[in-house]
């Protein structure tokens, strides 16, 4: 079981939040995730 961070940024899915960022996280899947270019609201999703 794996877990990626996904959410969107300029209309395109972000995965894993990309290197140097910072994932807090909340409730156990919501999660922030500081990018390079500011902040971006995503979640825990679960893949195979």
């Amino acid at each position: 079981m794996k877990y990626i961070c996904v959410g969107t940024l300029h209309s395109k899915t972000v995965e894993n939040c990309g290197l140097g960022c910072k994932v807090e996280i909340q409730d156990g899947y919501q999660l922030n995730c500081g990018c390079l270019i500011g902040n971006l609201h995503a979640q825990w999703i679960e893949e195979d």
